[in-house]
């Protein structure tokens, strides 16, 4: 996506935003994950009734914020994440966070899992109801 020209332009376009819509439409999702701090700012624009809450940061990885919300009329949680683990800790394993953890342990396995069910116990505190 970065090699294209404009990529900015073409995903805030009516017929990105209209594909979008078209393709949740279709799916009927029970989960919307969003990849990427950029697409969770760009998706609570898609349309009414999308909601987002503040970026929180996992426990033990600091650097990995996410973000849970709501598409109303989909009836679908979201969840954001502000990191792609196969590109940004991977890709920029020599880093650290602010513990001194390489962001190259972020991307192991075992860090994926531990990040993983930390989420998901958040988001079944925030839908308890709802069948994941």
């Amino acid at each position: 996506m970065s090699m294209i020209q404009n990529n900015k332009k073409l995903l805030d376009s009516d017929f990105a935003r209209g594909f979008l819509i078209d393709i949740l439409n279709l799916l009927e999702p029970s989960l919307i994950i969003v990849l990427g701090k950029e697409h969770c700012n760009r998706i609570q624009f898609l349309e009414e009734g999308i909601y987002l809450d503040n970026p929180k940061s996992l426990q033990n990885f600091p650097s990995a914020k996410y973000q849970i919300g709501y598409h109303y009329r989909l009836n679908s949680p979201i969840l954001g994440l502000h990191f792609k683990p196969s590109e940004q800790f991977i890709g920029l394993g020599g880093g650290r966070d602010m513990n001194g953890l390489s962001f190259g342990k972020y991307a192991t396995k075992e860090s994926l899992n531990i990040m993983g069910k930390e989420i998901m116990t958040e988001l079944k505190k925030v839908f308890q109801n709802h069948p994941f």
